[in-house]
């Protein structure tokens, strides 16, 4: 007589069956975030690419967007506007990715030593993130206020100018670089902190045994270890700053005439004031170009000094 009990084959196609059905289930968590996926970011970047080699009157009713080829980037490489506007993008890129990496690096070896305060003054510095860009453009605008401003009011005591600055007009670009200085430095410094504190304590200890000055450390042992890190951050940083809308908007509204109109802020004058959403998605997608170029050479360098 065979004894009771289900034989080997009849467990594999039980094990099997659960499998298969766990497979669904798990399918069937992630189809709602495909869907979502696609909706709210494909199904709008290839609008955006449809676009781009469209031509639509949008001030017309009833207008519908059709095919012209490459008309719309063929312009670009004509338009002389879109080159001013570039080269202003890689002077607040540049001008405010330098000081924000000197001062959030500078401030986070300062708070990576214990003292009395530290906590309070950690606090202090992160309030700016915390803010935002809009925000940000508030508050610096009553700063640079001509008139009741507090920085005119600290130049004038100490002498500085003979007349109060108009910051806004005359120096547009150094106004929306000050105000992004203020709020991100401490997201440099935050994740400046993070890695040092992640960093080996092995070679600060050999080099504190063969005596090694402060400077040294810094120059041969902190700062090789925490280039990569650092190189994350300028990246992030990078990408935030070309798209930078908020603070433009709310401190100069790119002007005086163009003197302080970004790319990004040109594409939106293209979509939203000029009624040109095809050329906007081609600008669109000629400066994702170029930021995915500059991005992918930075990574390659970071990875070439390791």
């Amino acid at each position: 007589m065979s004894r009771g009990g289900s034989s080997p084959s009849t467990h594999y196609r039980q094990l099997k069956e659960m499998l298969e059905k766990k497979k669904l289930i798990s399918w069937l968590y992630v189809i709602p975030v495909i869907v979502i996926l696609i909706s709210l970011i494909i199904f709008p970047l290839l609008y955006s690419l449809y676009l781009s080699f469209s031509q639509w009157d949008m001030t017309s009713f009833g207008a519908e967007p059709h095919f012209i080829g490459i008309g719309n980037f063929a312009q670009i490489f004509t338009d002389r506007r879109f080159f001013y506007d570039l080269g202003r993008t890689a002077v607040v890129v540049i001008g405010a990715l330098i000081v924000e990496t000197l001062l959030g690096f500078g401030v986070a070896l300062l708070l990576n030593r214990k003292f009395k305060g530290r906590g309070i003054l950690l606090a202090a510095f992160l309030m700016p993130v915390m803010v935002s860009e809009v925000t940000a453009g508030l508050i610096w605008g009553l700063i640079f206020d001509a008139t009741f401003g507090p920085l005119n009011q600290i130049i004038a005591i100490l002498h500085l100018a003979k007349k109060p600055i108009v910051w806004l007009v005359d120096h547009p670009l150094l106004s929306v670089i000050i105000a992004d200085i203020w709020q991100w430095s401490p997201f440099i410094m935050l994740i400046t902190m993070a890695g040092l504190r992640a960093l080996p304590s092995s070679p600060y200890e050999a080099a504190m045994l063969d005596g090694a000055s402060g400077w040294q450390i810094l120059k041969f042992i902190t700062l090789p270890l925490i280039t990569p890190i650092l190189g994350v951050a300028v990246v992030l940083r990078s990408m935030d700053l070309i798209k930078m809308f908020g603070k433009i908007y709310m401190l100069t509204k790119g002007g005086p005439g163009t003197a302080s109109e970004t790319i990004t802020y040109y594409i939106y004058l293209q979509a939203f004031s000029f009624w040109n959403l095809p050329y906007a998605a081609a600008l669109s997608f000629i400066l994702l170009a170029i930021v995915t170029f500059f991005i992918t050479y930075f990574f390659k360098m970071i990875t070439v000094e390791e």
